[in-house]
């Protein structure tokens, strides 16, 4: 899937070329279509429900649709709250960031400084920096397919006590490559971050993210898959007929929470991406500073690598975006701070079914670079005559 999204996002070169010019107003009757593309795209017979939104710094559009689950038919609401599962990656990253512009860590900050203990315990993985871990280049093996986390034995006592015992486990667990050497996606490194994060802060995982996060930000967020009736549940092929997950087990193990569990609306995902897509353009929200978004996104030097996201730069435009369709739900971000937009879908189907997600985003990046283009061009064209009108 990731191979197929960086795939089309070169498809929109060409469009992205001819957008140089900066428009001050975002186009509405572009987002309008982009919007209407997406219940095209995204209401299809294997996606039971869909919200997105095309955004600007200061500009936020929604549309949403669809079923809570399949065998139901009970509609969603745009505030309807969607698991967006590895894309919260980018959550933690910047909850650390936080921290580094209140001067309590810094993004080099090691293992071994930050939790002495494991340092000891695994002295091979002691130098390995926070920064390293939120940019997958610690070296840490991937835990991310159901054989590698199967591995992971059961620990027992509170859910921060079993994200710090999983968290030494993983650090016991032999290096895949020299830290800082290799770009490879770890979830295992966010793991380690989390509970880096939580004795920085001297509170749980959950309670940090709502501090420093949620109620910040004014998101109705909540780690964890959302526990009402009415909200999506997830859904699954199953040689091909659309299952709903009605697993009474975790969708996401306890102690993965760190590398990817947030559920909320479309609506508060747009707020929190906000922040990230003015601060890329120098524009100050009074959450991140500017400084520390471009940081997070790779843009603060050429060995800057971006934490939480990922990273294409086309036609000298550079576009950060983020996918996950693992499991029973999914979602689709792309932000390109070079056209003061920014896209996302999510869905509650993963897999192949989720498919239609990638192509609508890169549809909604090319169609945002067209526009602009159109109104460069319409900026630059000369009054008409009156005299020669007649």
């Amino acid at each position: 899937m990731l191979q197929r999204l960086v795939l089309l996002l070169f498809s929109t070169q060409v469009a992205l070329e001819v957008a140089a010019q900066e428009i001050d107003t975002p186009d509405g009757a572009a987002d309008a279509l982009t919007l209407a593309n997406a219940q095209v795209y995204l209401s299809g017979d294997s996606i039971p429900a869909y919200a997105a939104s095309v955004l600007h710094c200061g500009v936020n559009r929604f549309r949403s649709g669809g079923l809570v689950r399949v065998d139901r038919r009970v509609n969603t609401t745009p505030n309807s709250q969607f698991n967006i599962g590895a894309n919260a990656k980018s959550m933690l990253a910047s909850v650390a960031g936080r921290y580094v512009e209140r001067g309590q860590l810094e993004f080099d900050a090691t293992i071994a400084e930050l939790w002495p203990a494991a340092g000891q315990i695994a002295p091979d993985k002691g130098a390995i920096t926070l920064g390293q871990l939120l940019a997958h280049r610690s070296g840490l093996s991937a835990f991310s397919d159901v054989a590698e986390i199967a591995r992971v034995p059961e620990f027992s006592g509170k859910p921060a006590d079993i994200r710090r015992q999983a968290a030494m486990w993983l650090l016991e667990q032999p290096l895949v490559s020299d830290p800082g050497t290799v770009t490879a996606y770890s979830n295992a490194g966010y793991v380690v971050a989390g509970v880096l994060l939580a004795r920085v802060s001297g509170r749980p995982l959950e309670v940090m993210l709502r501090e420093e996060l949620f109620e910040p930000l004014g998101l109705g967020a909540r780690l964890g898959s959302a526990e009402r009736v009415e909200e999506p549940f997830g859904h699954y092929l199953d040689q091909g007929q659309l299952r709903v997950n009605l697993s009474l087990e975790p969708r996401v193990p306890k102690f993965l929470d760190a590398a990817g569990n947030i559920s909320l609306s479309a609506p508060d995902y747009a707020a929190y991406l906000q922040v990230h897509l003015c601060g890329l353009q120098g524009i100050e929200t009074g959450y991140l500073r500017s400084q520390t978004v471009r940081r997070l996104h790779g843009l603060a030097g050429e060995d800057s690598a971006p934490l939480g996201w990922s990273r294409v730069s086309i036609a000298g435009a550079k576009i950060s975006f983020h996918v996950d369709t693992v499991g029973d739900f999914s979602a689709f971000v792309a932000l390109a701070p070079d056209l003061d937009f920014a896209a996302l879908a999510m869905l509650n189907v993963g897999g192949e079914a989720a498919a239609p997600g990638s192509t609508w985003l890169v549809d909604a990046v090319s169609q945002a670079a067209l526009s602009r283009s159109l109104q460069a061009v319409d900026a630059k064209l000369p009054e008409p005559d009156p005299d020669q009108m007649r």
